[in-house]
This record gives C-alpha cells, sequence and structure tokens, in this order.
C-alpha cells in the first residue's frame, strides 16, 4: 500500500476487471469527508479523466462504492517525483529534464 496525504486517501496496487494491473487511490473513512470534499474529490476524478498526455497517470474509473470515493489510475512502473527529489541534489541537466517533462505535462 503506498499512502498518500493521511486522512485523505491511500493508495493501492488492484487489478481492474479485465485483469491489468491499476492503481485504486480510495479516499479516508466516508464520515470523514462532508459534502463538499466528497464533490471536489469526484469533479477532480471527472478533471483528471480529460486528460490525455504522455506525462500524466490515465484516469481510468471513478466512482462511490460503499460510502467510499475511489478513482482508478492506470499503472506505471517508475518513480514518483517525490523519490527523485528525496534522493538529493541532481546535476542540472537531469533537473532539467526532470522540468521539462512536468512543463509538457502541464
Amino acid at each position: 500500500m503506498r499512502s498518500t496525504e493521511p486522512g485523505a486517501a491511500s493508495v493501492y496496487e488492484a487489478v481492474d476487471g479485465a485483469g491489468h494491473a491499476v492503481w485504486l487511490k480510495v479516499a479516508a473513512e466516508p464520515t470523514a469527508w462532508d459534502r463538499r470534499t466528497r464533490w471536489r474529490f469526484q469533479r477532480l476524478a471527472r478533471r483528471r479523466a480529460r486528460l490525455q498526455h504522455p506525462n500524466l497517470l490515465r484516469v481510468l474509473d471513478s466512482g462511490e462504492i460503499d460510502g467510499r470515493l475511489f478513482v482508478a489510475l492506470e499503472r506505471v512502473e517508475a518513480r514518483t517525483l517525490a523519490e527523485v527529489i528525496a534522493e538529493g541534489p541532481m546535476a542540472a541537466r537531469s533537473a532539467l529534464h526532470v522540468a521539462a517533462g512536468i512543463a509538457r505535462a502541464l
């Protein structure tokens, strides 16, 4: 299990109905979310689903099951930006490469 913001959501490795590996982002306990927060989570999932770019994970599905909101994302094997940064300072050329990838996604 990979965890995101404490109390907000957790990210799990999962398998979809077709047998594909996915990341499943599941919202925290339903009682911890008010109506506006739930709406924002769902709106973000819908907006992210419309984005198509090689530097972004594709949203495959989103919804609610047993009162828990979820977003299913394509699963890729790569280091996160946080992992790259945690490794410490990087060469200028490498930093520019990372920054260019982020800029293209935006």
